[in-house]
């Protein structure tokens, strides 16, 4: 038993999308785990196909985002039907991101491109092996664990992660309520070959009396159809004749329907757990909510939860912040759950709308309501994610005079970061922010003000030297500078023992407009992207005050 604890850190159950993203990020975070699955293998079914921009945006962080866009399709707006004529169409290029679109899919090839960077950490998942019991005791969980033989083994973790779907043992043994509802509708899903009138680089949904098909592309060849049924199918099976007769029926013109390769009757339930932490054990992806894939939401919402818990376990397990630390966990996503799932809930009983005069409601308020750009804006950036923020949680903070505004709006404590592009000295080639994303570090970036005093230069000078000694591991240091000059050091000097290394020139003052930096300023970057704090006028011992709160003194 104390050989496994010594060994491995964490057990993650459960080898889907939020499973295996979760023991990527473990492993780049320098945490020892295993991962198990009761399947005999990966799966090969299409499942969740859409990849929102956010998802996106930590792709490119763990370092697979290439990959996954060598692959699939770019869906590039969302068009609503009323029966066959064309309400609105919503694109994604408005969005605030390097990826202004959706990505479609099939989760099976999702999960190879992770299974495969799982593997240059050294790690595979073990199949076949299944979770029968979990225990905690003192400082770790005891495990049961049965193989496909039948072979039971007990292991001790530190702390455990239950990523096995909407039928979590892990949950379960936690016993923690699973509460919610289910659709009264029925689905057909069809994945197969289409051709048809309409783009199919959008996504479709139709509104009709007898209740709401959706289109996905999904690759070049293939798209997955979606029908609401109002009554329960009588038949065993459906098959592609059945899906020819219902978009008849409901007047959706198909040149023709092919090669089917996944059909299936299902019903849409809207869940969520209790609390997403019992102790040393946690909940993550649909082990801790489900919800309609109308909008997609669940499979991206469960990587986000994934990469949010790692980057912390990695911190605690390492020694470098308390156990405290992952309480957080349990606050900042279960609100990000019970939104979404509240959203999914809200949209699949807008979609499935019957009553006669509501629809004609629903047809006459929906173009109205689109033609506003602060409505569509709100709506795709929660649908991608990139609006989701963790404001009110109890790790983020700041001590900020706003000074005058420059005309931007205000980058708070607990929001999503953009990308810039960042302009080097001479020394050192440009590159983008995110790419300084890339590591297990918090990343610091110190604004000098447009207009720097030497006083606001000193501070930063003795902020660069103080904490570079004290949290070198665990803070990366960047200077924006407003001005070529507002540098302490000669910068053809490289190995100048007070030079910042990682330094920029901030052209046309974009990142100091972005971040309402007018005077000298700190902003504190999470790993997964998100401001821990910021600090206005720049002021080191609030700072290292917040970092104390943040990481164990002494690292």
């Amino acid at each position: 038993m104390k050989e496994d604890q010594e060994k491995y850190h964490v057990l993650v159950v459960g080898a889907g999308p939020t499973g295996l993203a979760m023991a990527c990020e473990l492993s780049r975070h320098g945490v020892i785990c295993r991962i198990i699955d009761k399947g005999n293998g990966p799966s090969r079914l299409s499942r969740a196909v859409a990849i929102h921009a956010r998802t996106l945006e930590l792709f490119e962080n763990i370092g697979i985002v290439d990959k996954v866009l060598e692959q699939g399709s770019r869906c590039a707006a969302i068009t609503l039907y009323d029966n066959n004529s064309k309400m609105v169409s919503v694109t994604f290029e408005q969005l605030h991101t390097k990826y202004p679109f959706l990505h479609l899919l099939p989760q099976h090839k999702t999960e190879a491109i992770l299974l495969e960077h799982l593997a240059d950490y050294e790690l595979e998942v073990e199949w076949g092996k299944e979770l029968i019991s979990l225990n905690e005791e003192g400082n770790t969980v005891e495990a049961e664990i049965r193989d496909s033989t039948g072979r039971v083994e007990k292991a001790r973790f530190s702390y455990m992660v239950g990523a096995d779907g909407a039928q979590s043992r892990v949950r379960e043994e936690l016993d923690v309520k699973f509460e919610g509802a289910s659709n009264p509708s029925y689905w057909l899903l069809a994945d197969c070959e289409v051709n048809w009138e309409h783009p199919k680089d959008e996504l479709a949904v139709f509104f009709h009396k007898e209740g709401a098909t959706a289109f996905f592309p999904i690759d070049q060849n293939h798209s997955r159809v979606m029908f609401e049924l109002k009554t329960k199918p009588e038949e065993q099976g459906p098959t592609l004749e059945t899906v020819a007769k219902i978009a008849a029926r409901r007047n959706i013109k198909f040149q023709s329907l092919l090669d089917i390769q996944w059909i299936s009757y299902f019903k849409l339930h809207q869940r969520l757990a209790e609390q997403y932490q019992t102790g040393r054990v946690f909940l993550a992806g649909d082990a801790a909510h489900i919800q309609s894939p109308i909008g997609s939401q669940g499979m991206n919402t469960g990587i986000q939860d994934a990469y949010n818990l790692a980057w912390k376990l990695g911190l605690v397990i390492n020694g470098h912040a308390k156990p405290e630390l992952l309480d957080s966990y349990q606050v900042e996503r279960q609100p990000i759950g019970e939104e979404l799932v509240a959203l999914s809930d809200t949209a699949t009983h807008m979609i499935g709308i019957t009553n006669p005069v509501f629809r004609t409601l629903r047809s006459a308020l929906i173009p109205i309501i689109a033609r506003f750009q602060s409505v569509q804006h709100r709506i795709l950036g929660t649908l991608s994610q990139i609006e989701l923020h963790y404001r009110e949680s109890p790790i983020v903070g700041e001590d900020w005079k706003p000074f005058k505004d420059l005309g931007s709006a205000e980058l708070r404590a607990g929001e999503r970061v953009d990308d810039f592009r960042l302009f080097s000295f001479d020394y050192l080639p440009s590159r983008n922010l995110y790419d300084l994303l890339t590591g297990a570090e918090h990343e610091l970036f110190m604004f000098t003000g447009l207009e720097p005093d030497e006083f606001e230069m000193e501070t930063l000078r003795v902020t660069h030297r103080t904490l570079t000694k004290r949290y070198g591991r665990l803070v990366e240091l960047h200077l924006i500078c407003a001005r070529r000059d507002a540098l302490w050091w000669d910068p053809k000097q490289t190995q100048h023992p007070e030079a910042v290394r990682s330094s920029y020139i901030d052209k046309d003052f974009v990142l100091h407009k972005a971040f309402n930096a007018r005077n000298a300023s700190f902003y504190l970057v999470r790993p997964d992207g998100y401001v821990a704090y910021r600090n206005q006028p720049a002021d080191m011992g609030q700072l290292e005050a917040f970092l104390a709160k943040l990481f164990n003194a002494q690292p």
